[in-house]
């Protein structure tokens, strides 16, 4: 028992443990809040306008996902390499600037092209100044993701829980006074939330950290990191392809119902796969502030994921079909081994996270794109000649795809020099 309070008590002094507890206490929250947001509106709204509203909000998450660029990623590796405060400040400037102005021409473009990408969402520009919101509430909402990897950089996650947290209660409370603009409500609930967040965490940056926002854009910052940023965003968006059409891919080959006996069961999976991923960001934080003894935080990490995933593997598997009941009793039956194996494949995942993190604070873009780019072909590959036997075997795909990663970089890519010379 003593032991045990030891390690809690260790793990409570260290950043890496308490950067991780807050990433995930982050998603936990912000999953929670969003779940009382939506159940707000399914009240206050019709079905049509909650249906439309979704659409608009995740148009507008597309258009961020799209134009984001890594932005994220290089402010978190190269804001810690800043000598002094204003070579900070010309960083966070130039990526917020820069990317609001990418934004900015994305949302226009989609505005402009409206009528032939989605025409039952023309009523955002009924009038010139729901357009001019909609690009404002758009770009606004991107600034305001965009501050989470400046607090990682900063080393202060759990303003990133209150930050988020904030925007999700003002969200929450916004409906009430916007039903009368119906689906355009909904939405301008979170534009107008994000808004004041943003100025809240502004105004945090500049008490705690003197930063001063300012549009601004140094070439030379982005010449220096834009090749290591954009190598990552060619890497996410390799990763995150496979989720992205899988639900396509089940519902033409299988069922409709099977592609959302599939997406519950993933949403579910990832509350286990934040542990790894939260671990692995806040070690490529840490690292990113101090390169050196890379091998000593990446033991640790190892054990930080050992001590948290081992328990939530056990509990997810034992509880994984309770939980799918809560969708309904056919979502239980059909789902239920699927989940399982998305639990487990958590395992693996926590292998390629951690490489990943090591190969960013190295800025070894190519590996990392390669990883990624390896992992989804053969997830697809796998997926695709075994799909028509149904959901169990896309789970086993999944699985030994990420098994396959992580057995050839244990073998072959995790080299870990003693000393790290990040410039």
């Amino acid at each position: 028992m003593r032991n045990i309070r030891q390690l809690l008590h260790e793990l409570s002094q260290d950043s890496i443990s308490k950067s991780s507890f807050f990433l995930v206490l982050n998603t936990i929250v912000t999953t929670g809040l969003g779940f009382l947001f939506w159940t707000l509106n399914a009240r206050l709204f019709s079905s049509e306008q909650v249906g439309l509203a979704s659409a608009v909000i995740s148009a507008m998450n597309l258009i961020i996902a799209l134009t984001g660029l890594g932005f994220g990623t290089a402010i978190i590796r190269f804001l810690p390499t800043a000598e002094t405060r204003d070579e900070k400040n010309r960083y966070v400037n130039t990526f917020l600037s820069f990317n609001a102005l990418i934004v900015f021409a994305a949302s226009s473009l989609f505005l402009l092209f409206l009528s032939i990408v989605s025409p039952r969402l023309l009523f955002i520009k009924e009038s010139i100044y729901l357009a001019a919101a909609f690009i404002f509430f758009v770009t606004a909402f991107s600034a305001f993701s965009l501050l989470d990897s400046v607090m990682m950089a900063y080393d202060c996650a759990r303003w990133i829980v209150v930050k988020n947290s904030v925007f999700s209660a003002i969200k929450i409370l916004l409906p009430i006074m916007l039903v009368s603009a119906g689906a355009y409500g909904i939405f301008a609930s979170w534009g107008i939330a994000a808004i004041i967040a943003l100025i809240a965490s502004l105004v945090f940056l500049y008490k705690r950290f003197g930063y001063r926002a300012r549009p601004a854009i140094h070439e030379s910052l982005l010449r220096r990191t834009f090749s290591f940023s954009f190598g990552n965003y060619l890497s996410d968006l390799l990763s995150r392809f496979p989720g992205l059409v899988m639900p396509i891919m089940i519902t033409n080959m299988i069922s409709p119902e099977s592609a959302a006996y599939f997406y519950v069961a993933w949403m579910i999976a990832g509350l286990v796969l934040m542990i790894p991923d939260a671990i692995s960001s806040a070690l490529f934080a840490e690292g990113s502030r101090n390169s050196e003894a890379v091998e000593q935080r990446v033991k640790h990490c190892v054990k930080l994921i050992l001590l948290a995933l081992t328990p939530a593997v056990i509990i997810g598997m034992i509880a994984s079909k309770y939980l799918l009941m809560l969708f309904g009793a056919e979502y239980s039956k059909n789902a239920s081994l699927l989940l399982s194996l998305l639990i487990l494949y958590s395992i693996p995942s926590s292998v390629r996270s951690l490489y990943l993190s090591i190969k960013k604070i190295r800025k070894e873009v190519g590996q990392i794109i390669a990883v990624n780019a390896i992992g989804s072909i053969l997830t697809l590959v796998l997926c695709y000649l075994t799909m028509e036997r149904g959901l169990v075997f896309i789970g086993l795909s999944y699985l030994t795809a990420q098994i396959a990663i992580a057995a050839y970089i244990l073998a072959f890519g995790l080299r870990i020099p003693r000393r790290e010379g990040c410039a």
